[in-house]
């Protein structure tokens, strides 16, 4: 057979993307084999969890890359840093589903990115922010993210460009429960949009909160937030 590792999120603070992410790709691998496989080939999965910690993703990777001829995983941006260059130095194709920009900056021979990098997102908010002619916006990024790192370092290093002046630029960790103290200072800015870089339950605190906070400027999310359930309500 051709065994494919997985390792994704199914504990800890990514467990809702990396839930998602394993029944897409038994899914997927359900469907090749009832097609004949790959080249003739039956595809099983080697699944390990991460638990949304960089060391447990390098120990899961460690641990079956003798016994596997791919991997795909993890979504979260700090293990996917911390997989990506054994992964390439032991010459094992890695599919990454995670967005941070780093992973192919520069291009190596074995690691590939399946989403839309972190830093295409954040252009893409700039160039609608201009075609709206939004020309203030604050920005909020989790500190401990890769992915909001990233995401921000573009918004505030290609803002001047699109007419675009970032007249917040907060910080918070993963772990914030309480967003109002950013509000406030959103609110007193003169924004008139308000950027949030973060991936997992901070999204859907801020969401809520902000709701709350009756702030009358509009809330945009990113790519992390890439759901029907941020949608509908």
């Amino acid at each position: 057979p051709i065994r494919v590792g997985l390792i994704v999120s199914v504990t800890g603070n990514y467990t809702p993307l990396g839930t998602e992410d394993r029944k897409a790709v038994e899914l997927a691998v359900e469907q090749v084999n009832a097609q004949g496989g790959l080249l003739g080939r039956r595809v099983e999965i080697v699944f390990r969890d991460d638990k949304t910690q960089p060391n447990q993703a390098v120990l899961a990777f460690n641990a079956i890359k003798r016994d596997i001829d791919a991997v795909i995983g993890p979504v979260f941006s700090n293990s996917a840093l911390a997989v990506e260059p054994i992964a390439e130095r032991d010459e094992i194709p890695y599919l990454s589903l995670a967005p941070v920009t780093e992973q192919v900056r520069p291009i190596k021979k074995y690691i590939f990115v399946t989403p839309a990098l972190s830093e295409m997102y954040g252009e893409r908010y700039l160039q609608y922010f201009q075609a709206q002619k939004i020309t203030r916006v604050a920005v909020a990024h989790d500190r401990n993210s890769s992915y909001a790192v990233d995401g921000r370092k573009t918004v505030v290093d290609k803002a001047a460009r699109y007419g675009v002046q970032v007249v917040r630029d907060e910080t918070y960790e993963t772990t914030t429960t309480d967003f109002s103290p950013i509000f406030t200072r959103i609110r007193d800015s003169g924004a008139q949009a308000f950027l949030f870089w973060g991936s997992g339950p901070p999204g859907v605190t801020v969401a809520k909160q902000y709701a709350a906070a009756g702030i009358d400027i509009p809330l945009m999310l990113t790519g992390s937030q890439a759901s029907t359930l941020w949608t509908r309500p």
